[in-house]
């Protein structure tokens, strides 16, 4: 039994000692990799920004034509599906709401599009308010 203490005490010993050992080798290099995770260039948030502008453009132009708005808000969604940066999922959603409000929040597909839009930024239950509503407006 003494034994089996002392083999257990240098089980315990060896493991520590192996935890303490400082074993920092390079195994990649930011060289090899690095080429992988940088775009050259992103066309899609190119194509997505000459959207935005063209509709902007066009909104400017013809304030009346509230539908450009819905044209914007996914140019914005498509932006920040490309490069993550939140103020365009803002832009979106302050589109979607000014498209709501002009529509009396009416139309399910403005209130789903918000909605998904609330979900992008983690807004569970403003996203389930607006889809129960357009479930409502759909039934009708």
């Amino acid at each position: 039994m003494k034994t089996l203490k002392h083999i257990f005490t240098l089980v315990l010993a060896i493991q520590f000692l192996s935890c303490t050992i400082d074993n920092e080798k390079q195994v990649t290099s930011a060289i090899d990799y690095n080429q992988f995770l940088e775009l050259e260039e992103n066309t899609t948030y190119n194509t997505a920004k000459t959207e935005e502008d063209f509709w902007s453009t066009k909104l400017q132009n013809s304030p009346t034509q509230y539908p450009y708005l819905s044209k914007i808000a996914s140019a914005n969604n498509t932006l920040f599906s490309s490069n993550g940066n939140i103020e365009y999922l803002i832009t979106a959603e302050e589109k979607l709401k000014e498209l709501n409000k002009k529509t009396n929040y009416t139309n399910a597909l403005i209130l789903r599009a918000l909605a998904r839009n609330y979900i992008s930024q983690h807004r569970f239950n403003e996203a389930l308010e607006l889809l129960l509503k357009a479930e409502k407006k759909e039934k009708t």
